[in-house]
């Protein structure tokens, strides 16, 4: 069993160019709240624990799918355990010596004042809008930067940006906009009313999350079948990597519960994971920073 003095030497051996001492133990000693493990957030989880991240409150409710080809910590032989649960033992594998508090249940409204208080940051890598939302409400309401790393827009999926909330700016906040959630996601209003009073309720929020996760992937349908039908390939081409219509009506009919999610290659979820790690490590090493490093951070690939 190595100690962990050889444990925290060797994982900052090849950063000392770059890291002092005192960012080192920043480093070491800051707290993030990581929401999710699957496509992005696994690769981004790895690279959080190989920077010697060793803090962290952890989220993630799914299992592993055959499907889920995408997510580094997928294997034939992880297919139906829990990703948080694989992702925990990954993690002591790595670092024995981080302190993981793992919320097996996911986030939830209920929950998310014990998952926040008293964390750095929050990395918000669940795939649901809900999670979005709960996260950015208490990382305003407790001063907490937010980051996400995801496409620019669902429908164009190789533009990749990591979006920073830095809400310990005084001139930062976040206000849930039922119009936007209607227009981008197609949560109805009246929905998206009972979902902020049962987060401001700290009530279960379960059940609205999962409604308003069946609108939205119906809503997400939708979306790309009326750019189908209207035959907008300018759109659609951004979506698929220069694929013409034909083409993606046949995928759409081969797979017709799965085609919309099917637009984002392991190699590019591995690369938004690697530059959340990266924005992470340059929040927690600014913490007290007057301006946003950079509100957006994208790069083509």
């Amino acid at each position: 069993m190595y100690t962990d003095k050889e444990i925290y030497e060797n994982i900052f051996r090849m950063q000392r160019m770059y890291l002092s001492l005192e960012e080192q133990q920043k480093i070491i000693n800051s707290r993030i709240a990581f929401l999710g493990v699957g496509g992005i957030g696994s690769s981004a989880f790895e690279a959080i624990l190989r920077n010697g991240f060793s803090h962290l409150n952890l989220t993630e409710k799914d299992k592993y799918e055959l499907n889920n080809y995408r997510q580094l910590y997928m294997t034939t032989s992880t297919v139906g355990k829990s990703k948080g649960v694989v992702a925990l033992q990954r993690a002591l594998e790595i670092n024995p010596y981080a302190t993981i508090n793992f919320y097996e249940g996911g986030l939830n409204s209920n929950n998310a004042h014990q998952i926040f208080k008293g964390v750095d940051l929050i990395i918000q890598e669940a795939d649901t809008v809900v999670s979005s939302v709960i996260a950015n409400y208490w990382g305003d309401k407790l001063r907490i930067p937010v980051i996400h790393g995801s496409r620019e827009f669902w429908l164009n999926s190789h533009e990749l940006t990591v979006d920073i909330k830095d809400y310990r700016r005084d001139d930062i906040h976040y206000k849930i906009d039922c119009k936007e959630l209607e227009k981008s996601f197609g949560i109805p209003t009246k929905l998206s009313e009972q979902l902020i009073l049962t987060i401001e309720g700290q009530e279960n929020s379960e059940k609205i999350e999962k409604e308003v996760q069946d609108i939205n992937r119906e809503f997400r349908r939708k979306s790309i079948l009326q750019k189908l039908d209207s035959a907008d390939s300018g759109t659609l081409k951004k979506f698929t990597d220069n694929k013409d219509l034909d083409y993606i009506r046949k995928v759409k009919d081969k797979y017709p519960l799965l085609f919309d999610k099917q637009r984002v290659a392991p190699e590019q979820v591995m690369i938004m994971g690697a530059m959340v790690a990266m924005v992470a490590k340059k929040v927690i090493l600014n913490k007290n920073f007057k301006k946003p490093i950079f509100d957006t951070f994208i790069e083509n690939s």
